[in-house]
C-alpha cells in the first residue's frame, strides 16, 4: 500500500462528486487515481489544478487562458479577491511542489501527501462553486428581458436623429470589427501576408564561430555560442535567418564569402570566433557583405564569462541596426532575455545539446549523459528554462523510440514543456515542444496550433516552426499562407550542398506534379549522399504514387533497405509495390516484418501498423482465418492508440482513423468505417492516392458517401497545388530555383 492510500481514497471519494460538473478534470482525476507512479501522481494532480485554473480565468476573469502560467492566473485571482485566501494558499502549494514530478531528482515521496490534500481542499470548493454557477445561470435566464421590438429602417430614414446616428455608428463598428476578424484570421489579408512572408527584405547566415581556445574541448562551447547569436537573430520578423542546419558544413571551411553566399542565397554573412579562457571570454563577431565580401560591422569583446549572453544580445541587436531592419521593443526585449542566472548551469546545457546533435554511440548511454547534464544544470539554476526543456526533448523525442511507454513519457515531457514556458515565456522553444507533444493527445491540436503561432511570433525564421505551422494551414484550408510558409521553411532551412535542400524543393515540385524536376532533384540527392534513405524513399515514392512505375520504385526501395534494414517506410513501400505486381507471396515477405521491427522496442507501447496489410494478404490468399485474426488485432491496437496507451514508432499517431476506417470498410461495418474515415478526412492521416487504390475500401468504393468525401479531398489537393505554383511563381522564390537548373 502507498504512504499516500489515505488521501487518494479521499480523492476518490471526490471523484465520485464531482461526475457530470467538469468532464475534464473527471478525466484527470481518473488517470490520478490510477497511478502508482508518485511522480505520475504530482504530473496529474497538476493537470487537475490547470483544468481549474482555465475554467476560473474563463469565467472570472472573462479571457481564455491561452499560454499564460498557472502562477500568473492564481496570483491574479487573488488580487482581484475572485477565491478565498485559504484556496489561493492550497492552489501555490500544489503548484509549486507539484513541479517535481516532472523531475524526480531529490525528490521525497512524502510531499505527495500535502499535494493531494490540497488538491482535495481545492476540488472541495471548487465544486460548491460549479453548483453557484449553476444556480446563476438559471436565475438569469428566468429574469432574461422580452426581446425589444425590431428597428424599422424605413421609420428611421424618415427621422434622421441621434437614433440612426447611433446604429450608423453601430453598424459601422461591426463592419470594422468584421474586418479586423477578416485581417486577423487571414480571410481578407492572407494574400498580403504570404507575400510577406516571401519577400523578406534582409537574409543573413550565421556561419560556425572557430574555437580559438588552447583547448579542442571547448568546440562545443563555440558551437554554442553560434547558435544562440542565430537564435537571437530568428527573434527579428524583418530578418531572414538560415537554420543551423543550412550553415553546418560551412564549420573550418575556405570557401570564399562570396561563393558560400551564393550557395545559401543570403545578402550577409556573420562570421566570427570564441576564446575561453578561465574566467574570461574573447568573442570576435564581423558581418560581411555576402555579394562584395566587404565588411559592413566588426567588434571584438573582451568580458568576462559571465557578460557571454548579454554579448550574444548585443551582436544581435547591432547586426539589426548594421543591416537597417526593424527592431520593435518587443523583439528587443525577447533577445535581451538572459538564457540562466548561473553560468556552469548554460555551460552543462551547451554540453548537453552538443551530445544530442553528435548522438555518436550507444544510444541508452547517449540519453543517459544528456538526461545527467541537463539535470546537473537544473540542479545549479533551478530557474533555468532551457534545462527544463531540454530534458522534455529528450522525453519526447529519444525515449518514446526506444521502448519507453507512451504514457509516461508524455505526460512528463508536457509538464517540463510547461514548466519551461512558465519560467520563460520568451523561450520559442518550450512552445515548440508542447506543440509537438499536443500532437499526441487527441483532440488537442488546437493547442498545437496556438503553440506554434506563438513560437513564430517569437522566432519568424525558425524553419522547423515554418514547415509544422504551414501544414496546420493547408490542413486548415489557407493554402497560401499555409504554402508561403512551407517555402520560406525550404528557403531556409537547409543550404545547396546539403541532400535535404534538394529533397524539400523535390517535394515541393511534386505537390505541383512537375515530376521530371521532382525526379532530378531527388536525384541529385543521392549523389550528394548515397547513404541518405532518405533521398531514395521520396524518388521512389514518385515512382509508386506519382508514375505508376512499379518496377523501378521496387529496386529503389532496395536500396533504401540495403541502407537500413529495419526501417518501416521502404518495408512498407515494397509490401505495397509488390501487392499491385500481383506478387503476393513477397508483399507477404515485407509486411510480416512487423514482428521484426516490433522487437526493437523494449516493451509494447509501440507497434508498426502492417498486420491489415498482411491480413489482406493472407485473406487473398484463403487464409482466412489467419487474416480474421490479425485484422482484430490490428483493430485492438489501433484502439489502444487512441486512448494514447501505446504509438505508432516513427508513424503518425492519427494514422488509427484512417486505419479503422478501412478495416471496418473491409469487414463490412459500413457506419463505424464511414465514422472513423470520417474523422481521418477531418482530423488525422487522409492520402487521397492510398485512398483511391487501397484495395481495403473497395467494398464501398462506389457508394455516393465514400465518393463525397474522394470528392471534397480532391478539391482540397487542387486547391492546395493551385497556392504552391502561385507561391512558386514570385520572383524571389524563382531566383532560387533557378540556381538548380543553371548548374
Amino acid at each position: 500500500m502507498t504512504i499516500w492510500a489515505a488521501e487518494i481514497k479521499e480523492i476518490e471519494r471526490l471523484y465520485d462528486s464531482i461526475k457530470g460538473h467538469s468532464p475534464e478534470l473527471e478525466k484527470e482525476l481518473e488517470r490520478l487515481i490510477s497511478s502508482s507512479d508518485e511522480n505520475m501522481v504530482l504530473v496529474y494532480a497538476r493537470r487537475c489544478l490547470e483544468v481549474i485554473i482555465t475554467d476560473l480565468c474563463e469565467y472570472e476573469l472573462k479571457r481564455p487562458r491561452k499560454t499564460e502560467p498557472l502562477q500568473g492566473i492564481i496570483d491574479k485571482l487573488n488580487r482581484e479577491e475572485k477565491i478565498p485566501s485559504h484556496i489561493f494558499a492550497s492552489m501555490q502549494s500544489l503548484n509549486s511542489l507539484s513541479t517535481f514530478g516532472s523531475h524526480p531528482k531529490d525528490f521525497d515521496p512524502e510531499q505527495v501527501k500535502p499535494v493531494l490534500n490540497n488538491l482535495s481542499t481545492i476540488i472541495k470548493w471548487y465544486r460548491k462553486y460549479k453548483d453557484t454557477q449553476i444556480i446563476s445561470k438559471a436565475k438569469t435566464a428566468e429574469t432574461k428581458p422580452d426581446i425589444e421590438k425590431p428597428v424599422d429602417i424605413k421609420e428611421l430614414s424618415r427621422k434622421p436623429n441621434k437614433k440612426i446616428i447611433l446604429l450608423l455608428s453601430g453598424l459601422l463598428l461591426v463592419v470594422a470589427i468584421v474586418i479586423m476578424f477578416l485581417f486577423a484570421f487571414n480571410i481578407i489579408g492572407g494574400k498580403k501576408r504570404s507575400q510577406e512572408l516571401i519577400h523578406t527584405e534582409k537574409t543573413i547566415a550565421v556561419l560556425p564561430f572557430i574555437n580559438m581556445s588552447d583547448d579542442p574541448e571547448q568546440e562545443y562551447f563555440s558551437d554554442g555560442i553560434t547558435e544562440d547569436i542565430l537564435n537571437h537573430l530568428s527573434k527579428i520578423a524583418d530578418l531572414s535567418v538560415k537554420s543551423r542546419t543550412s550553415t553546418l558544413q560551412y564549420k573550418g571551411s575556405t570557401k570564399p564569402i562570396p561563393e558560400i553566399g551564393d550557395e545559401l542565397s543570403v545578402d550577409a554573412i556573420l562570421e566570427g570566433s570564441v576564446r575561453k579562457a578561465g574566467n574570461k571570454v574573447r568573442i570576435v563577431a564581423q558581418l560581411i557583405d555576402a555579394k562584395t565580401d566587404v565588411h559592413i560591422w566588426s567588434e571584438t569583446y573582451d568580458r568576462e564569462i559571465t557578460d557571454i549572453f548579454s554579448i550574444q544580445s548585443e551582436i544581435a541587436i547591432k547586426i539589426a541596426n548594421a543591416l537597417q531592419v526593424k527592431l520593435t521593443e518587443s523583439e528587443r526585449g525577447n533577445i535581451n532575455t538572459e538564457a540562466s542566472t548561473d553560468i556552469t548551469a548554460y555551460d552543462y546545457y551547451l554540453k548537453a545539446r552538443q551530445i544530442f546533435y553528435d548522438w555518436n554511440g550507444d544510444e541508452k548511454k547517449v540519453l543517459e549523459n544528456i538526461l545527467q547534464l541537463l539535470e546537473q544544470a537544473i540542479d545549479l539554476d533551478p530557474d533555468f528554462a532551457l534545462g527544463y526543456y531540454g530534458i522534455g526533448v529528450i522525453l519526447h523525442y529519444g525515449m518514446r523510440w526506444y521502448g519507453v511507454p507512451t504514457e509516461i513519457w508524455i505526460d512528463s515531457a508536457l509538464a517540463l514543456s510547461e514548466k519551461a514556458i512558465e519560467l520563460d515565456p520568451s523561450l520559442p522553444e518550450g512552445y515548440i515542444l508542447r506543440s509537438a507533444i499536443y500532437q499526441n493527445y487527441p483532440g488537442r491540436q488546437n493547442e498545437s496550433k496556438n503553440d506554434l503561432q506563438m513560437a513564430y511570433k517569437l522566432a519568424p525564421s525558425n524553419s522547423d516552426v515554418l514547415f509544422s505551422l504551414g501544414d496546420i494551414y493547408l490542413n486548415e484550408g489557407n493554402y497560401k499562407l499555409g504554402a508561403s510558409m512551407i517555402v520560406k521553411g525550404v528557403m531556409l532551412g537547409y543550404n545547396k550542398k546539403d541532400p535535404r535542400y534538394y529533397i524539400n524543393w523535390g517535394d515541393l515540385y511534386l505537390r505541383i506534379d512537375e515530376y521530371d524536376k521532382a525526379e532530378m532533384l531527388y536525384m541529385q540527392a543521392i549523389k550528394l549522399d548515397p547513404g541518405s534513405l532518405l533521398s531514395y524513399y521520396y524518388l521512389g515514392y514518385l515512382y509508386f504514387n506519382s508514375l505508376g512505375k512499379y518496377t523501378e520504385a521496387i529496386e529503389i526501395y532496395e536500396d533504401a533497405l540495403a541502407i537500413s534494414p529495419m526501417d518501416r517506410r521502404p518495408i512498407d513501400a515494397l509490401g505495397w509495390s509488390y501487392l499491385f505486381l500481383g506478387n503476393l507471396d513477397k508483399a507477404e515477405e515485407y509486411w510480416s516484418k512487423y514482428k521484426e521491427i516490433e522487437h526493437q522496442f523494449s516493451d509494447t507501447s509501440q507497434y508498426v501498423p502492417f498486420r491489415h496489410r498482411l491480413a489482406y494478404v493472407k485473406w487473398l490468399k484463403g487464409e482466412k482465418e489467419k487474416a480474421m485474426s490479425l485484422f482484430q488485432e490490428q483493430m485492438k491496437l489501433d484502439k489502444e492508440t487512441q486512448k494514447g496507451l501505446r504509438g505508432y514508432g516513427v508513424w503518425n499517431a492519427r494514422v488509427y482513423y484512417y486505419d479503422l476506417g478501412i478495416v471496418n470498410a473491409f469487414l463490412g461495418n459500413r457506419e463505424e468505417a464511414y465514422m472513423w474515415l470520417d474523422s481521418a478526412a477531418n482530423y488525422g492521416w487522409f492520402e487521397l492516392w492510398t485512398a483511391e487504390h487501397d484495395s481495403l475500401l473497395n467494398g464501398i468504393r462506389h457508394e455516393e458517401r465514400f465518393q463525397a468525401i474522394i470528392r471534397k479531398k480532391r478539391e482540397e489537393a487542387d486547391m492546395e497545388k493551385n497556392a504552391f505554383k502561385e507561391v512558386m511563381s514570385e520572383p524571389e522564390v524563382k531566383k532560387q530555383i533557378k540556381w538548380f537548373f543553371d548548374k
